[in-house]
C-alpha cells in the first residue's frame, strides 16, 4: 500500500517540474543539506529550496527542478 502512496505522489510532483512559484521560506532545510531552506506556497506545498543566499522569512521565487514524493526541489529565481 505504501508503495501504491508514493507512486501515486511522485506523479502528482512530477506535474510541478520546470514551473515557478512564490514561496514564503520558514524553516532551514533538509538534515545533511546545509544549503537548503523549506517553504511553502500559497496551496501549502512543500518547496526545498535550494540557495546560499540567508532565505528564512523571506517570500522568494523558485523554480522546480525535480521532486521527490513529498518534497518539491527548485531553485531561486531572480
Amino acid at each position: 500500500m505504501s508503495k501504491l502512496h508514493f507512486k501515486i505522489c511522485l506523479e502528482n510532483q512530477n506535474n510541478w517540474i520546470g514551473k515557478e512559484a512564490k514561496v514564503l521560506v520558514d524553516q532551514k532545510g533538509i538534515p545533511g543539506f546545509p544549503a537548503t531552506y523549506l517553504g511553502r506556497n500559497e496551496n501549502y506545498k512543500l518547496f526545498a529550496v535550494f540557495s546560499k543566499e540567508k532565505l528564512l522569512g523571506k517570500i522568494v521565487k523558485v523554480k522546480v527542478t525535480r521532486t521527490t514524493p513529498h518534497y518539491l526541489i527548485s531553485e531561486k529565481v531572480d
